[in-house]
């Protein structure tokens, strides 16, 4: 399986600066779509919220920061932070509890629009009301931005879904695990489509599932993350790896989730296996892991989690 980058940049010491740059760069990766130093004046001027370390910001002070922070290669030519950066800045927004406003005075200053407007400004403000949403645990807006994006964001924002943009490509377990296990799932289960139609592999989000102590959910919860785990397993054929889950979690596996019994996983001669093979190792069809999938997803939607 091909393994995309993920973490591989070094990132810059964002603690080191002061806090009126840190504010700003918050301020900018919660923005995510390229914006001018003209918009952030007129956001910043005159509101209530508390900008660290200034009294009163001119424009002058404003472009200089901006300059400064370009220099050191915070933000580029479109004055965006790097990609895996912007989530770190917006998640440390969340934790000193100023995501919220600066979020509302974003939507009051660029209102997001799916009917009108240039397409490339629709979808990356589509992706920054998922991101909003996502940070604030509003799944209408996750909800309106992922179906606007699954009809128009290919050409304008690349075929990603904006689950494996942000989230699989810049993943953090601890933020992750501290999610509603409802939106957990609804991200992993976007991910891991995504990986298994591509054949590509996100390996810190597997070892998240993988990991039975580092999870914050209840047993229950767990169950169709556990069958998540073992559909992913059954498309790389990876049945060592399947039996030893089945094995552990065998009450997870006790409904009939898929078209093949699992204990004819383990012997790779039978005409299961054949069957298995064929189906799923095809280079043309992903439709016997989906079949598992559809029963997973079942499992976890009708679950009173939401």
């Amino acid at each position: 399986m091909f393994v995309p980058d993920q973490i591989n940049d070094q990132l810059p010491p964002v603690h080191t600066l002061p806090p009126f740059e840190q504010f700003i760069l918050q301020f900018i990766s919660i923005i995510y779509e390229p914006v001018s130093i003209t918009f952030l004046g007129n956001c910043l001027a005159g509101t209530d919220i508390p900008i660290p370390e200034v009294h009163r910001l001119t424009s002058n002070e404003l472009e200089s920061t901006i300059s400064q922070l370009r220099e050191q290669q915070f933000l580029n030519e479109l004055n965006q932070c790097p990609p895996h950066l912007a989530e770190q800045l917006t998640r440390q927004a969340v934790a000193e509890g100023r995501f919220t406003d600066l979020a509302a005075l974003i939507e009051k200053k660029a209102p997001v629009s799916y009917l009108y407007g240039k397409w490339a400004t629709r979808c990356q403000r589509a992706l920054r009301q998922f991101r909003i949403g996502m940070y604030s645990d509003d799944f209408d807006k996750i909800d309106e931005a992922v179906t606007f994006l699954e009809k128009h964001g290919q050409e304008h924002t690349g075929p990603e879904p904006p689950a494996v943009r942000i989230v699989a490509r810049n993943f953090d377990a601890a933020w992750f695990g501290a999610l509603p296990g409802s939106q957990q799932f609804f991200l992993l289960n976007t991910i891991i489509h995504y990986s298994m139609d591509k054949a590509c592999h996100f390996p810190a989000v597997i070892a998240y599932l993988e990991d039975d102590k580092g999870i914050t959910l209840s047993e229950d919860e767990r169950v169709p993350f556990q069958r998540m785990l073992a559909g992913y397993y059954l498309l790389q054929g990876n049945l060592e790896k399947l039996e030893a889950l089945t094995t552990a979690y065998t009450e997870a596996f006790q409904a009939p989730v898929s078209p093949v019994p699992l204990p004819s996983y383990r012997d790779r001669s039978s005409r299961h296996w054949s069957f298995l093979n064929m189906t799923l190792i095809s280079s043309t069809s992903t439709q016997g892991a989906r079949v598992l999938f559809s029963s997973i997803s079942q499992d976890y939607s009708a679950s009173s989690l939401f």
